[in-house]
């Protein structure tokens, strides 16, 4: 008995007017989303069931556009939860990329797509914030900060501190104190 190949059924007519295809040409929204199923046999339905079969696959469609963004932001938050634990000594995606089991280029893109900034600035403000509280909270030197935080010299953490707060870390002290 010969298998009989079962069509794809496109569900964006069910919802609103199918958006455009993305410039990857990949399919964005829950309405794009291609999914098997029994094409031949909804055609046979009555128009009652039909239409029921049609919401059925549709709210399943949904369903699992909506896990798959529950993933992604399982994603980020671990990633986030990674970056508080080993802030201090993992400075490149790459380095959490490969702890999330995932590409720097996909965590690019979740970090872009649900915190609107690329991972790497995700790891530099954390850095920068636990650099700040060090220096509002603690009665620490800058080089002793910069040691601290792990970087290779005092000079390398001022520049980075002045280049992301937009002051040197002494004149951020003084305004805190002021």
């Amino acid at each position: 008995m010969a298998k009989e190949k079962i069509p794809l059924y496109r569900l964006s007519h069910l919802a609103a007017p199918a958006p455009a295809p993305s410039a990857a040409g990949g399919l964005a929204m829950p309405g794009e989303f291609m999914i098997e199923s029994f094409g031949p046999y909804l055609e046979r339905q009555s128009p009652h069931l039909h239409h029921a079969h049609r919401h059925i696959f549709y709210h399943l469609v949904c369903f699992t556009h909506g896990a798959a963004i529950g993933q992604k932001q399982q994603v980020v938050a671990q990633f986030r939860r990674l970056i508080d634990e080993h802030y201090k000594t993992l400075r490149l995606p790459g380095e959490y990329a490969r702890l999330l089991h995932i590409t720097p280029n996909h965590l690019n893109a979740l970090c872009q797509e649900f915190l609107g900034r690329p991972a790497g600035a995700v790891i530099r403000d954390r850095v920068l914030l636990e650099a700040k509280r060090l220096l509002t909270n603690a009665d620490m030197t800058a080089a002793e900060i910069a040691y601290e935080l792990n970087f290779q010299d005092n000079s390398y953490f001022s520049r980075f501190f002045k280049k992301y707060a937009g002051v040197t870390p002494e004149g951020f002290r003084r305004a805190a104190f002021s």
